[in-house]
C-alpha cells in the first residue's frame, strides 16, 4: 500500500466491522470507519454517516486516498424480510454509490459482504459447496446478495475494477445478543454464568459458523493480498451439528441447560467448501470448541481480576 492509502470500512461500528478495523490498525493500515453508528474505533478515522447518502460518500472519496473499499453494511435475515425497501436501500443503493464512487476515483479493489445463504446443500449433503455452485435465492435478503455480487462483478469487468464477494456465514462470538439469534453470542456469554441457551433449529440439524474473528482475518487476506484470482470466496468456517454443540456447552458448564426448537436450516449450505481461500492465500480458523475454551478462561481470568 502506498504512503497515505487508506482502506474505508463501510459498517465498521459492527460486530465483524469493528474486529476487521482493530485489525488492520494492528498491522499498520490507514483505517477510515464509516458507519451509522456513532462509536469510536481507536486508531481510525472514524466518519458517521450513511451508505445511501452519496454526497456524503463521495466527500470521504475526494478527502481521502482510499485503495480498498470493504463494504459490510447490511440488514439481516429477519430485518431484510421485515423492512425489504430499507434492506434495498441500504445493500443495493449503498453498494451502487461505492461502486460508482470506486470507478470515478481509482480505487482498485472492493470487498463486498455477501453471505453462504446462496449456496444450496450437494446431493451429497455432507459434501462442501464451493464457489463453483450455481446460487439460488428463497428471500429477499439472498436476492438482494445475488444482485449486488452480480452488479460488482458486471461494474468490475466493464471499467478495470477488482469486485471480491466474500461469503459469510452465521457469525458468532461474544456480545449483544440478537432478537433474533440471540445463541449465536449466548454459548460464549453464557460460559460462566450458565443459563439456558435456545437454539432455534432442529437437534439433528448442521450450522456453518464463522467466528468473527476469523471472519476479520480472512478479510484482511483480501485486502492486502498483490493479486486475486478469482471474484467469490467463501471465507473460512466450521459445521456442527446442533447436538453435537449442546453437548459441548454442557460439559463446559454444567449450570448451561440448552434448548431446541423445530427449524430446518434453509439459509444456505451447512457444510461449504472454502479451499479456494485456503490454497490461494493460506486461510484457516481457529476451531469452535478451542474459541470457547479460550472464552472461557478470558472470563475466569477476569473474574479473578475483578475480585
Amino acid at each position: 500500500m502506498k504512503k497515505n492509502e487508506k482502506v474505508l470500512v463501510i459498517g465498521g461500528s459492527g460486530f465483524v466491522g469493528h474486529a476487521l478495523c482493530d485489525l488492520l490498525r494492528k498491522n499498520d493500515i490507514a483505517t477510515i470507519n464509516f458507519s451509522n453508528d456513532t462509536e469510536q474505533i481507536t486508531g481510525c478515522e472514524n466518519i458517521s454517516g450513511d451508505v445511501a447518502d452519496k454526497d456524503q460518500l463521495e466527500s470521504v472519496f475526494k478527502k481521502y486516498s482510499i485503495r480498498c473499499v470493504v463494504n459490510l453494511a447490511s440488514l439481516l435475515h429477519s430485518a431484510s424480510i421485515k423492512n425489504p425497501l430499507l434492506a434495498c436501500k441500504i445493500v443495493v443503493g449503498g453498494s451502487l454509490n461505492l461502486l460508482e464512487l470506486c470507478k470515478d476515483h481509482g480505487v482498485n479493489r472492493f470487498i463486498y459482504g455477501s453471505s453462504t445463504a446462496l449456496l444450496r446443500p450437494c446431493a451429497d449433503a455432507c459434501q462442501g459447496v464451493d464457489e463453483n455452485a450455481p446460487v439460488h435465492t428463497a428471500s429477499i435478503y439472498e436476492e438482494i446478495k445475488r444482485f449486488v455480487e452480480e452488479m460488482g462483478q458486471r461494474t468490475a469487468k466493464a471499467h478495470s475494477l477488482e469486485f471480491i464477494s466474500a461469503r459469510i456465514s452465521l457469525v458468532i462470538g461474544p456480545g449483544r445478543p440478537s432478537q433474533t439469534s440471540a445463541y449465536r453470542t449466548e454459548i460464549f456469554n453464557k460460559l460462566l454464568t450458565g443459563g439456558e441457551i435456545h437454539i432455534p433449529f432442529a437437534k439433528h440439524e448442521v450450522l456453518p459458523f464463522n467466528h468473527y474473528a476469523d471472519v476479520a482475518e480472512a478479510l484482511l487476506l483480501l485486502v492486502n493480498a498483490p493479486a486475486l484470482m478469482h471474484s467469490v470466496y467463501n471465507l473460512p468456517c466450521e459445521s456442527w451439528r446442533v447436538t453435537d454443540l449442546a453437548d459441548l456447552l454442557c460439559k463446559m458448564n454444567q449450570n448451561i441447560a440448552v434448548t431446541f426448537g423445530d427449524l430446518q436450516f434453509a439459509s444456505g449450505a451447512p457444510y461449504v467448501n472454502w479451499g479456494r481461500m485456503q490454497v490461494e492465500l493460506g486461510a484457516s480458523i481457529v476451531p469452535l470448541d478451542q474459541r470457547l475454551l479460550e472464552y472461557k478462561t478470558f472470563l475466569l481470568q477476569r473474574r479473578k481480576d475483578v475480585n
